[in-house]
């Protein structure tokens, strides 16, 4: 843990930065999203750690804002998105990395779940009952990207049910244009957007993010 205090976070920062530049990392493309909006591009996170190195170093970012989060208010547990649909789940994957590098113990929040008990992923606990699992206990959501969060507010939703309290989701990307922040705000949830986007992409990313973004808010109108 030591390590990470003295970690130069700033120079980490720029080398994530430079992670965007990977080949088809940054991706072109309309996808669906639940709230029915058209996403033109996004970056494909799972390419961005399949390499040892960098999912290290992606992982201690979100630790270096994990400790900085618990020098204000209790981290007493981290909860991961098993997200809706198919393919890959990039926070997923980082989960027990994370954990260790913080001394955080975790837990995994499964949206594809009917019932609501069992979409936290606790095991029943002698004299509590199923919405009392987590009892009150102080937790932070980790997340690979928020488009509009509506994912993100099911899982929040999921972990009150089971007892807990979410005071904060740390996220890699965060379209800061979309997400509905005054859902979080409503929550008393802080969102924390380690790269928010199209802003903080490299510059050339950032002027094609944002043609294409305007591209198809216009051909919506037309």
């Amino acid at each position: 843990m030591k390590t990470l205090f003295y970690y130069n976070k700033y120079k980490l920062r720029e080398e994530m930065r430079e992670f965007f530049r990977i080949p088809f990392v940054f991706k072109r493309s309309a996808r669906l999203y639940r709230m029915g909006l058209l996403e033109p591009y996004y970056i494909d996170f799972d390419l961005i750690i399949n390499d040892p190195y960098r999912c290290e170093q992606v992982a201690k970012f979100y630790s270096i804002k994990i400790i900085e989060i618990s020098k204000q208010r209790p981290v007493e547990l981290l909860a991961f998105i098993e997200k809706y649909g198919g393919g890959t789940f990039g926070a997923v994957r980082l989960a027990g990395l994370i954990s260790t590098l913080t001394k955080i113990p975790n837990v995994l929040v499964r949206l594809t779940r009917e019932l609501e008990y069992e979409q936290v992923k606790v095991p029943p606990i002698a004299g509590k009952t199923l919405k009392g699992r987590l009892s009150d206990i102080k937790t932070t959501i980790i997340t690979d990207h928020i488009s509009t969060g509506t994912e993100l507010l099911d899982a929040i939703d999921a972990m009150e049910f089971n007892g807990g309290k979410v005071t904060d989701v740390v996220a890699y990307t965060v379209r800061m244009d979309k997400v509905r922040k005054e859902e979080f705000t409503r929550r008393g949830t802080e969102l924390h957007p380690l790269f928010e986007l199209p802003n903080d992409l490299p510059e050339e990313l950032k002027r094609v993010a944002i043609a294409m973004t305007e591209r198809n808010s216009f051909s919506k109108i037309i």
